[in-house]
């Protein structure tokens, strides 16, 4: 009975051990909210602005990797940026990036990962 009462003791402080871990030491789980705003140069030869709310619902806390990319609507040509974030429990937080491009049509695209990479 002793045996048995030690091993469940175990297991429980296993469990709770990995409880608090993924509660505390576990990264955030990023997630764009809404389109992404594309702002186009003020003058010629300027870069564009890309900016995108991402928010973590999660427990976790950490940095993160923002990837802007504008694809041109015509021929597909992608330009590209990336920008790190860090984000609390709870956070949203804003990201702008430039990107130089050409003067064209652009669709903005945005991801997000953690870790970042």
């Amino acid at each position: 009975m002793k045996v048995r009462w030690s091993a469940l003791v175990s297991l429980l402080g296993v469990a709770l051990v990995m409880g608090l871990w993924v509660e505390h030491c576990s990264g955030p789980q990023p997630h764009v909210v809404g389109a992404p705003l594309l702002r186009p140069p003020a003058q010629a030869g300027q870069p564009y602005q890309v900016e995108v709310v991402v928010a973590n619902p999660g427990p976790g806390q950490g940095q993160v990797q923002v990837t802007f990319r504008l694809r041109e609507t015509s021929t597909g040509l992608a330009y590209q940026s990336q920008e790190q974030a860090d984000l609390e429990s709870g956070e949203q937080v804003r990201v702008v990036s430039e990107i130089a491009a050409p003067e064209g049509s652009y669709q903005p695209e945005v991801e997000v990962r953690y870790p970042p990479g």
